[in-house]
């Protein structure tokens, strides 16, 4: 089906983060720290909301948290296509905009997309 320069097709998003866990945030330890929990991922948001359209620069922020060991860096992981199994996910490197590392809101972007691509991240 031919594209209308009227018809503007929204890019969807899906949802993948990597989280990397750090003990060197606030303090150095004299002894190891054992932490087994994963950090929490909450509050996820998307700037614009949708319908986003091609020419947007998407925008996810997210509240990490973890309380033992806090964490290192967030990255986001986006790739363009139908399967979400098969694709090449490109790195993000989230960056902090309020808290600390061991409750902080991190944000990154994702570059415009054509007209009707599935965007997973």
């Amino acid at each position: 089906m031919p594209k209308s320069p009227n018809l503007t097709i929204p890019v969807l998003f899906a949802l993948i983060l990597l989280i990397t866990m750090s003990i060197t945030c606030r303090a150095v330890y004299s002894d190891l720290l054992n932490d087994s929990a994963p950090p929490s991922v909450l509050n996820l948001r998307i700037k614009p909301e949708p319908p986003i359209t091609p020419w947007d620069t998407v925008i996810i922020e997210a509240q990490v948290t973890d309380i033992e060991s806090g964490v290192r860096n967030v990255t986001l992981l986006y790739g363009v296509g139908e399967d979400p199994t098969s694709l090449t996910y490109t790195p993000v490197i989230m960056h902090l905009i309020l808290g600390d590392c061991y409750n902080g809101t991190y944000e990154g972007e994702i570059p415009p997309q054509e007209n009707g691509t599935l965007v997973w991240y």
